[in-house]
């Protein structure tokens, strides 16, 4: 399918889209409305509610259950008082709980909270329904916070979409927490100076609260929600009267100090000589400054940033693979204003780690009125350390320049443009694109993406420099009501299509999908909480007209009282590899089991039959998939998790294994106090035969003020008696070994 057919095909699809929904009028719950009071003097964030602290608050309650009710009154009472003075904004909750045992609680790390019993506060600052602030409490004060982005940025909704899976923004703010007789208390004050904010003589924001009990399956809200409107940003409550607070310029200085001696196995130089081993010790100073020029507009820049990640990937199973595999952002810098940044597509414009080792980075987000800005520039070394001594490009640093415009428009939709740019040894990558959104009657919303790329490559020895031009496209419709899901889209890569900046699975197809539902929901408490029949078809064709892949799997989502869900469907599939066509089945079951206390259970199982994409012997085999991971917490300081991951083929006809990998891991944390923790992983992987150990200690008082120590180990295997294989040697033969730290501190000014 060319390109000169992707408007028709879009619009055909989306047209169809439309014509089969129902009207569903706009009808947004009721917006509830708070004014505050000024705090002449602050209360104190102890944990203890005192209610003298807080008589100059505004008390508010959460008096509507969204889930599993639709704005039914909640099974239990929470309190919650707001009130704020020149430099920051104070919240307590007062959760009442009639079986305060059954609570549960935690003593854990910032951001994982999300399995325990917690209250949250949705700030939107801008009061434009577009983002907000998400700032989370466990019963003990513990915070986890990130930014909250619209429904068709996360695909939720608004009854499940409070626990948001993007943590990546940390501000500092403190809490406390305390179990009472009668449920649990938090208190918290959060600075000015934290948020980013349309400033102004008297400001009004918008504000969601909300509580969450884990064993009901039960949120809880102080403002109602339809479940007619598919946002829960355009439904959210007020909060004005706040008047002369602090606006003014901040600026946060974080110096960081890395180190490591790192020990790897080099290959003996003699054939009977025993391996050598070579030390090599590194220290990096590192600083980073951000500036708060005003309160919506912020600049950070850095000088050998801290780019190391202390946290290892979740493994994935590679083996068997296609296409690169996805893995997430983690590093600081990174992470500030990376929400400026989404499209909100299935085209990734900005995957920042791309940008692998840079001497330098610098980076300008913010907001001013309907118009929102992000500009980020970074010089990386890792290509020119990649190549060969005698390669032009060695030595050179690869320059990333990124510009990205977003323009409000109507009530709660929105467009955009990206300018994306990379330069290395006389080869670059330029990509324009533009993007937007547009909402209607209260539960549609189309979105489309588009760009183009110029990629010059270098030609080596056969003369100048190629330059070769490429297009990507990506349009979508969504109808997410109280019982109808409809998802149907479309997208277009063609083969010169290039996005160095970005992230890439593969070029060169036109590919139509879709996802299509509808969610029965109990009149009132039962059993069970929801059940959704769905099917999802897909088609890929190839630029030179072949089908590539298909599938169609029908299934349900399944919810149940006490936290127990499930997520089946059997799939009919179609790969085309190596030239030849493969026609197979599959069933499919995601689970989730967290109806108790002390101990978790999720995964994913599949069964049947897959393609061993061996280029050289391609063949349909009898196959199992999994994923299992089971968590214990035995007390509220020690966490303990087990992963299993298996993919595993064999032939049909003899049973012969052609494909093997599985790996495990073990996962075991203490948490000494709120700052100090203890944490352990040790993994295997059967494929690489590698084991690996690690030990970390951290203390993390405060966001980007840390002290990380610790020790990595990679073994190989020489003799694997789970796969029976055998290397010259016997046992482990260590591999690499590495002894690390981290230092920084952050000085606000």
């Amino acid at each position: 399918m060319s390109f000169r057919y992707f408007p028709a095909t879009a619009c055909a699809w989306l047209l169809c889209s439309l014509a089969a929904l129902p009207a569903v009028a706009d009808t947004p719950a009721p917006v509830k409305a708070v004014s505050l009071n000024k705090c002449g003097a602050a209360p104190v964030i102890d944990g203890v509610l005192n209610e003298s602290e807080w008589r100059c608050a505004k008390k508010i309650e959460l008096n509507y259950q969204v889930l599993p009710g639709d704005n039914a009154p909640p099974s239990e009472r929470t309190e919650v008082f707001i009130t704020y003075d020149k430099q920051h904004l104070y919240l307590a909750f007062h959760a009442f709980d009639r079986e305060p045992s059954a609570i549960r609680a935690r003593m854990a790390r910032r951001d994982n909270v999300f399995d325990d019993d917690y209250v949250a506060v949705f700030l939107d600052t801008f009061n434009d329904r577009r983002r907000a602030y998400a700032l989370y409490f466990n019963p003990f004060g513990v915070q986890a916070d990130g930014v909250f982005l619209p429904a068709s940025l996360t695909r939720e909704t608004p009854a499940n979409a409070s626990e948001i899976k993007d943590l990546t923004w940390d501000g500092i703010f403190t809490s406390k927490g305390a179990l009472t007789d009668d449920g649990y208390v938090v208190e918290a004050a959060i600075p000015f100076k934290t948020l980013r904010f349309q400033g102004g003589k008297e400001m009004t924001w918008g504000l969601h609260v909300h509580r969450w009990i884990p064993r009901k399956v039960e949120r809880i809200y102080w403002q109602p929600l339809s479940r007619d409107q598919s946002e829960l940003l355009a439904q959210m409550g007020a909060m004005g009267g706040m008047k002369e607070v602090f606006a003014g310029r901040t600026l946060d200085v974080t110096p960081t100090l890395t180190g490591s001696v790192t020990t790897d196995r080099v290959p003996a130089i003699a054939p009977n000589a025993g391996a050598r081993f070579i030390n090599k010790g590194l220290v990096e100073p590192g600083v980073t400054a951000t500036w708060t020029v005003t309160p919506n507009l912020t600049f950070s820049g850095a000088i050998n940033p801290d780019f190391s990640q202390i946290e290892a990937d979740v493994p994935q199973i590679d083996a068997n693979q296609r296409f690169p595999l996805f893995y997430p952002e983690r590093r600081p810098f990174f992470l500030e204003g990376d929400d400026v940044f989404r499209s909100g597509g299935l085209l990734t414009f900005v995957f920042t780690r791309q940008i692998v080792d840079p001497d330098w980075g610098a980076k300008l987000t913010g907001k001013i009125g309907k118009h929102t800005i992000g500009v980020l520039s970074a010089s990386d070394r890792a290509p020119g350390l990649r190549v060969a001594a005698a390669d032009k490009g060695f030595g050179e640093n690869a320059q990333f320049n990124i510009l990205r415009y977003q323009r409000d428009v109507l009530r709660d939709s929105r467009v955009g443009a990206f300018l994306l740019d990379r330069r290395w040894a006389g080869t670059s990558n330029t990509v324009l694109a533009g993007d937007g959104q547009i909402r209607f009657r209260g539960v549609n919303t189309i979105g489309w993406q588009a760009a183009v790329s110029r990629t010059r490559a270098d030609a080596g020895a056969a003369g100048a420099n190629v330059n070769k031009d490429g297009f990507a496209g990506y349009v979508w419709h969504e109808h997410r009501g109280r019982h109808l899901r409809a998802f149907t889209n479309y997208l277009k890569i063609n083969n010169d299509y290039r996005a160095q900046t970005g992230f890439v699975r593969r070029t060169g197809f036109d590919q139509t999908s879709g996802n299509y539902g509808y969610e029965f929901q109990p009149k009132e408490k039962s059993w069970w909480v929801s059940a959704r029949p769905f099917i999802v078809p897909r088609l890929l064709i190839t630029d030179d007209g072949r089908v590539d892949e298909s599938y169609a799997d029908p299934g349900a989502s399944l919810r149940f009282a006490r936290g127990i869900d499930f997520y089946v469907y059997h799939s009919w599939k179609r790969d085309s590899f190596a030239g030849r066509n493969f026609r197979y089945q599959a069933d499919i079951a995601y689970y989730t089991i967290n109806s108790f206390k002390k101990i978790t259970f999720d995964g994913r199982m599949q069964w049947g039959e897959a393609v061993l994409f061996d280029a050289r012997n391609p063949v349909i085999g009898r196959n199992v998939d999994q994923t299992h991971t089971i968590t214990f917490r035995p007390t509220e300081r020690f966490n303990n998790a087990l992963l299993y991951l298996s993919n595993r083929i064999a032939d049909k006809r003899t049973g012969a294994r052609l494909l093997r990998q599985d790996i495990f891991r073990n996962r075991t944390a203490y948490q000494f106090s709120r700052a100090h923790s203890f944490r352990s992983l040790l993994d295997y992987d059967t494929a690489r035969r590698q084991f690996g150990a690690s030990l970390l200690y951290a203390y993390e008082p405060r966001p980007n003020t840390a002290f990380f120590f610790g020790y990595n180990d990679l073994l190989f295997n020489a003799y694997d008696p789970l796969t029976q294989r055998r290397a010259s040697g016997e046992g482990l033969e260590r591999q690499r070994r590495t002894l690390f730290f981290k230092l920084s501190y952050n000085f606000r000014f």
